[in-house]
C-alpha cells in the first residue's frame, strides 16, 4: 500500500493528538490492513515532525531471532528517539500519570 500524503498527515496527527491526551486509540493496521513498512515508517516521520523535537538517536526492536519469529515478522526495526523521550534523568523514576499504559510494578532506572 502507498498510502497518500494526506492520508499519512491525518495519521500522524492522530497518533500525536493521542500522545498528547495520553489516549489509546486503535491501532492504523486495523484501520488501514494493507498499511506497509514504508507507509508506517513514514508516519512515524511526520508524527516527528509535529513533536518538534530534537533527534537524539534511535531505538532497535526486534533484533534477535527469537523475536522476529514469535511476532512472525521479518526483519528489525527501529524507531527514533527525541530529546523529551530521555527517562527520569534526574530522579530515575517515571509519573506513571504520565504514560498511557503504565505497568503495574514500579522499575527503578539506574
Amino acid at each position: 500500500m502507498s498510502l497518500p500524503t494526506s492520508t499519512i498527515d491525518q495519521l500522524a496527527r492522530a497518533l500525536w493528538q493521542a500522545e498528547c491526551g495520553l489516549l489509546p486509540i486503535d491501532t492504523l493496521s486495523s484501520r488501514y490492513p494493507d498499511l506497509d513498512e514504508t507507509d508506517a515508517y513514514e508516519i512515524a516521520r511526520q508524527k516527528m515532525k509535529l513533536r518538534g523535537r530534537t533527534t537524539v538517536g534511535y531505538k532497535l526492536g526486534y533484533t534477535s531471532a527469537a523475536m522476529r519469529q514469535q511476532m512472525n515478522i521479518d526483519e528489525p526495526n527501529y524507531g527514533v528517539l527525541s530529546e523529551d523521550m530521555s527517562v527520569a534523568q534526574d530522579s530515575g523514576e517515571v509519573a506513571f500519570d504520565s504514560l498511557i499504559h503504565p505497568l503495574l510494578i514500579r522499575h527503578r532506572f539506574v
